[in-house]
């Protein structure tokens, strides 16, 4: 079992550079003529991740995009009547920025059942996830994303082996118990085909037949992860990016990522709340942004980029509950905001009528590597095809005629695969049932969380 706390790799990051993204102006929502600010927690200034601070931005270096883009979100929505499971290692669910918000308790971490969710000193990350999304707005402190959203706090158990079937009663529970979203900030990098497809049953039946939301951090290796809950296609996979706007190092990769979110870093993390007095890492209520005491660590990685996707979601839930779990994964992955400007986006195009299919894609300013795509399943691998670009466009159709069948597309760069499309079918009668595609590669997934475009739908 690993949660993700950070190991940081140094290496060389293949995606930054400029992003050419639109800036944020001000600390004002937009729209705030028809809508009424709100007050915030006197610690919001740090939440650099849920907004932006021109006085902290600047004396902090950060990006003006590394924000989530909120516009007026907290002014009109708080996560009210969503329901939000959190399975972890354990929570100070007394801690006062929680208060009102926990719905049920359950103790999975042992046989049998119980309310008991309690931590010590070394299980502070559920607390800190909880604060992410959570806490109230109530004149000190931090605020959550969602602050008015339900919370079932699930502990689970880190101690000892946990046995796969141990593993989809956490998931079960917290569908009995009515959550509308989960989010899960670790991973057992391994996951067998039969577990997915029980995973899959018990959360599509979640919401009266809706779907349930299942959020998975991808984790902090700097790796391709291919063998973990994260890369389960009934989930969203969440990487991270830190102040620069721009994919963290640590962050894994691949065909299963999905959408990208601050996480922060070992020197500049998430704010959040701390467990309470001596059960917690520092002597406060509050893991702050930057180290102020000796044991005092910032919470980061892309266990705190998840959770801010979470409470993204329930706000939008709020919005209009009617939404399934598959229009929520459309509507994130139609707004997220393209950052990655050294890598070339592949169209996730998810199917072909033809036999000689055709697939398009961008590519950075003043690129000059060598591209190329190949298609392959378990029977059939096509020759690698040379990808030209042109005004930062390229299409391609193969010259050969691809046998009837399901495919992984693969675009490399030089001899690395950095876009991925999944499942790509070929077949006469294919129907992409209204799919509207759009741009990703393996770094970055569709993008980053733009919470103003997922709400105001543009």
């Amino acid at each position: 079992m690993r949660t993700f706390f950070l190991i940081f790799i140094s290496f060389f990051v293949i995606g930054c550079g400029d992003s050419d993204t639109k800036k944020a102006e001000d600390n004002l929502p937009k729209n705030n003529n028809t809508v009424v600010k709100k007050a915030r927690d006197p610690m919001f200034n740090q939440q650099w991740a849920m907004d932006y601070d021109k006085d902290f931005y600047q004396e902090n270096s950060i990006n003006e995009n590394a924000h989530i883009n909120p516009e007026d979100s907290y002014d009109r929505y708080t996560g009210k009547g969503v329901t939000i499971a959190i399975i972890d290692n354990g929570f100070d669910s007394e801690h006062p920025e929680l208060k009102g918000r926990i719905v049920k308790k359950i103790n999975l971490s042992e046989k049998g059942d119980s309310e008991d969710i309690s931590q010590n000193k070394s299980e502070t990350h559920g607390t800190n996830v909880s604060g992410i999304i959570g806490a109230n707005v109530d004149g000190k402190g931090i605020q959550g994303i969602a602050p008015e959203a339900n919370l079932i706090l699930i502990k689970m158990n880190t101690e000892s082996y946990m046995s796969k079937s141990d593993e989809l009663l956490l998931f079960k529970r917290a569908v009995e118990e009515g959550a509308d979203i989960i989010t899960c900030s670790w991973g057992t990098g391994s996951v067998s085909s039969s577990f997915s497809d029980s995973f899959k049953t018990i959360i599509e039946k979640g919401r009266d037949g809706k779907g349930v939301i299942v959020l998975f951090a991808i984790g902090n290796e700097s790796e391709n992860n291919q063998n973990d809950e994260s890369a389960m296609d009934s989930v969203i996979a969440v990487g991270g990016t830190d102040k620069s706007s721009f994919r963290v190092p640590y962050s894994n990769f691949g065909s299963n990522l999905f959408l990208m979110s601050p996480g922060g870093t070992s020197d500049f993390g998430i704010t959040t709340i701390d467990p309470s007095g001596s059960k917690g890492k520092s002597s406060g209520d509050y893991n702050e942004y930057i180290r102020k005491e000796v044991a005092d660590t910032p919470f980061h990685g892309t266990s705190a980029s998840t959770p801010i996707v979470a409470g993204a979601i329930a706000l939008l839930l709020e919005k209009d509950p009617s939404l399934t779990s598959d229009e929520v994964r459309e509507k994130l992955r139609l707004s997220a905001v393209k950052r990655s400007e050294n890598l070339p986006y592949i169209l996730d195009r998810q199917g072909s009528k033809s036999q000689i299919p055709q697939f398009q894609g961008t590519v950075p300013q003043n690129y000059s590597s060598n591209l190329s795509l190949q298609l392959e399943n378990d029977s059939y691998t096509s020759k690698k095809y040379p990808i030209t670009y042109q005004d930062r466009k390229w299409s391609l159709q193969v010259s050969d005629i691809i046998p009837i069948g399901t495919y992984q597309v693969k675009i490399f760069q030089e001899d690395d695969v950095v876009g991925t499309i999944k499942n790509f079918t070929i077949d006469s009668s294919f129907d992409d049932n209204g799919y509207k595609p759009s741009y990703r590669n393996d770094f970055y997934g569709y993008g980053s969380l733009d919470l103003g475009g997922l709400l105001n739908e543009k």
